[in-house]
């Protein structure tokens, strides 16, 4: 097989498990929330993790010698499909977040989860998942594909290639308008709260002057006002019913300042 006839067989192995782990999604999310919802992250029928997981995992099992019975045993493939997957996983649940600031999966609610990317339980997951792809699953299915002749699939992989750089565009576009959106709402919620917060220190204090209004004079709204108002009732020239008799009981020469009663 040349360098050409790789890179095709490649392609069409990136979009035929894009495709399957797109199905796959779609069903596990409709046996859990009973609704048909599009779990990729594109528009299209397509899950590119899938993608690379697999077209990675195809590889990767390629590459390691085999033994001498020919055939990699399932625990290899076990182990070598779950590293692999999993680091997959972290390192495009990480980025998508970081470009789109959505995440498509979150496993924060697993024990010993990486950040909510990855988790040990579904790393089991995908090594028994690669056991049975690769043991099962890929051999019928390049069985299947075998017959295909190469003009036609190259043709094939063309279009959907183009197909795919267009939905990418358009799905970023889409993500960074929802992204401006949601910017502009969180900074609209921050001045209302701003504002609400002045409003309620306003009232608070319109409705402290109103009471102390209301308490009329000679008393006070509050600790202070009557503890003024005590010490005035204590002292016999500070109660405006008796100064004009402290004024006639002090001779025209006593200081105003120093007037108090016996």
């Amino acid at each position: 097989m040349n360098l050409t006839e790789l890179a095709v067989k490649t392609v069409y192995w990136f979009f035929l498990y894009g495709f399957i782990g797109w199905g796959v999604e779609v069903v596990y999310a409709a046996v859990k929330t009973h609704k048909l919802v599009n779990r990729g992250f594109l528009c299209g029928p397509i899950c590119p993790i899938y993608s690379f997981g697999m077209v990675g995992l195809i590889y990767s099992v390629s590459l390691i010698p085999l033994p001498d019975s020919g055939s990699m045993s399932a625990v290899a493939i076990f182990f070598i499909g779950m590293i692999l997957t999993t680091a997959i996983e972290l390192v495009g649940g990480w980025a998508l977040f970081k470009i789109y600031h959505i995440r498509w999966w979150d496993y924060s609610n697993m024990k010993f989860n990486l950040g909510g990317y990855i988790c040990p339980q579904f790393s089991l997951l995908w090594g028994l998942g690669s056991v049975l792809m690769i043991k099962v699953i890929h051999p019928l299915l390049a069985r299947g594909s075998s017959p295909m002749p190469f003009n036609i699939m190259l043709i094939v992989d063309v279009v959907l290639l183009v197909l795919f750089v267009v939905d990418v565009a358009a799905s970023t576009a889409a993500a960074i308008g929802l992204n401006k959106y949601l910017r502009e709402i969180d900074e609209l919620r921050a001045k209302l709260r701003v504002t609400s917060a002045g409003h309620r220190r306003h009232d608070r204090r319109h409705d402290s002057g109103r009471a102390e209004a209301a308490a009329g004079p000679g008393q006070a709204g509050g600790p202070r006002e009557r503890r003024r108002a005590a010490r005035r009732a204590d002292d016999p020239c500070g109660c405006p019913a008796r100064e004009a008799d402290c004024r006639r009981a002090r001779p025209p020469w006593y200081p105003p300042s120093a007037a108090r009663l016996p």
